[in-house]
């Protein structure tokens, strides 16, 4: 029965294995390392890159500070503040901007887990909501408006849902009155009003909203002091959908017209629940994977508002493919799913049709492609593992994915993560294994680096043969190096019965990256008595022009003095 399905599978899919594997016109992107911030080993440690402006904000080691908040302009990274001096890291993390000022929640001796922020030139707490060493530590950090949202606990109000703007931090409500809290989670902003989960001994664990004045309880979906645990709050054509329990028909989706909430659809009929989670809106539909244990297992499921359809049922029967991972990138949305035949790998659908994108780690084995935050300008990029390389960076196009360096070459793996463009250049996180985790910038290829290696004086042989080295670098991207050598008298020389300059030899080369490659320069048999009898036009010039499958050229001019041919 399992071959069976395995060929099922593989002939359902075996119009997605036709798709390229990348771009091949397209100029490959100049992948390397931004900066050696904590020169040795151990690496940066970067994490949260998150634009700021025109720089970044981040979380890193620079030296014996631990995590500390930094700023990256261009490629130089300035500490903002050691805010737990000595080797003590406050650990900064969470970081969101709101106009020109970031904030982040921080921990140190002093102060405990608290609310910060900064405009990048220093940073401040903005209020210490438990005075002293005590925390009330923020979680679910969420802009809406001027103000951030979260959740933070206090002695007198527990859990409850704050917010910070300019004047300091609000109480929103105290919900739950008293010390036990209300724990609001799962915030989401969707139009005009920010929508969680929050619970209350009256209705429990049920969906809410406010617009930052009232909390509203959006609907109660599981009657009286039991709780739904709403969760997945999405916004699609003027509704709020959301996975919720009612008691009766168990985990399924939900919706919220601004009005009144109602059940969808019950998926996975009676008390038994569909589970439907990753809910993600694309092109005017929900996509969501549904656990229809007894059909098709967990596969991915769409609706319009109306009654739920399955996208495709990857896995026949009630195995299922297991999808997750949900992300919009251009014309597609990409998702991960796992069969028998092929294991964890990448698909994307259009809506229409959906297919196999990339099966990066061939045959059963799993490449487990790892999805970062989308990136702000819509591009995607992935982490796959293959057996060859190990984990490393690839960029989404429609064509194929495209493999932007194998950061640690051989099969140890880079652990690329952290995506994050600003304009059109992206930086990421990654270890080759030299430096530790850094920072590494992929950027549009606009420049060759063709070197010329050789020494000043070239030897030419009495058949009329010399060898000058050049060089094209190891990070040359979109390789090889194209090359035109031309080797020119530098001074006028008599040559017949005038004197002129001449040109004495020409060669093309193609010099692969990474590499030191010879041009073989020939001279004519009327050039070699030349070059016996005239040590003026032994001193030459040589012109390097080269150019890149990126369109990228350049012209180096260096002189020489050529040896007496013998």
């Amino acid at each position: 029965m399992m071959k069976l399905r395995k060929l099922a599978t593989l002939a359902g899919l075996t119009f997605a294995l036709l798709i390229p594997t990348g771009s091949a016109g397209a100029a490959v992107p100049q992948v390397e390392l931004l900066k050696d911030l904590n020169p040795g080993p151990s690496g940066f440690n970067p994490y949260d890159l998150t634009p700021f402006g025109n720089s970044f904000l981040l979380s890193g080691k620079g030296g014996p500070e631990g995590n500390e908040p930094w700023l990256l302009n261009g490629s130089s990274a300035s500490l903002i503040e050691d805010l737990s001096p000595g080797s003590d890291a406050s650990e900064p993390n969470g970081f969101e901007v709101i106009g020109n000022t970031a904030y982040f929640v921080a921990s140190t001796a002093a102060t405990g887990s608290e609310l910060f922020r900064t405009d990048g030139n220093s940073v401040e707490i903005v209020e210490d909501l438990v005075p002293g060493p005590d925390s009330s530590s923020p979680y679910y950090l969420n802009p809406m408006g001027d103000f951030l949202y979260f959740q933070a606990y206090t002695p007198a109000t527990g859990n409850e849902l704050y917010r910070a703007g300019p004047g300091g931090i609000d109480l929103v409500s105290d919900l739950n009155p008293g010390v036990d809290g209300s724990y609001p989670s799962s915030l989401e902003v969707i139009g005009s009003h920010l929508y969680f989960m929050a619970y209350t001994p009256a209705s429990g664990y049920e969906p809410r909203r406010t617009d930052g004045a009232v909390i509203q309880l959006v609907h109660e979906v599981n009657p009286g002091a039991d709780s739904s645990y709403p969760n997945d709050f999405t916004g699609l054509g003027g509704n709020v959908y959301f996975s919720a329990d009612d008691g009766t028909n168990g985990y399924e989706l939900w919706k919220f017209d601004g009005v009144s909430g109602s059940l969808v659809a019950d998926l996975e009929p009676g008390a038994s629940s569909s589970y439907p989670y990753d809910l993600t809106a694309f092109n005017g539909r929900l996509y969501f994977t549904v656990d229809q244990s007894s059909t098709v297992g967990k596969e991915p499921f769409w609706t319009d508002g109306g009654m739920p359809n399955l996208l495709q049922d990857i896995v026949p029967g009630p195995e299922g493919s297991e999808p997750g991972y949900f992300r919009p990138f251009g014309n597609f949305l990409y998702f991960t799913s796992t069969t028998d035949a092929l294991g964890s790998e990448l698909y994307r659908t259009d809506g229409t049709t959906t297919a196999l994108y990339k099966d990066f780690a061939a045959g059963e084995e799993s490449s487990y492609p790892y999805f970062p935050p989308q990136a702000a300008d819509g591009r995607g990029f992935v982490s796959a593992s293959t057996s060859g390389l190990g984990y490393e960076p690839y960029e989404i196009l429609p064509a194929g994915p495209r493999l932007l360096k194998d950061i640690l070459p051989g099969p140890s793996s880079s652990e690329a993560s952290d995506f994050v463009s600003q304009g059109d250049r992206v930086l990421f996180v990654a270890d080759d294994g030299i430096h530790g985790p850094e920072i590494w910038n992929a950027r549009p290829d606009r420049e060759i680096n063709l070197r010329i290696v050789s020494r000043k004086r070239i030897g030419v042989s009495k058949r009329g043969f010399a060898g000058l080295k050049l060089s094209c670098p190891a990070d040359e991207a979109n390789g090889p190096c194209k090359t035109n050598v031309t080797v020119t008298t530098r001074k006028a020389v008599r040559f017949g019965k005038r004197k002129r300059k001449l040109t004495l030899s020409r060669k093309m080369i193609q010099v692969i990256p990474g590499n030191t490659g010879t041009a073989r320069l020939k001279f004519s048999q009327k050039n070699i008595a030349l070059l016996l009898g005239s040590p003026t036009a032994r001193k030459v010039t040589v012109v390097v022009k080269t150019s890149d499958r990126a369109g990228n050229s350049k012209t180096v001019r260096r002189s020489f003095v050529l040896g007496r041919p013998s």
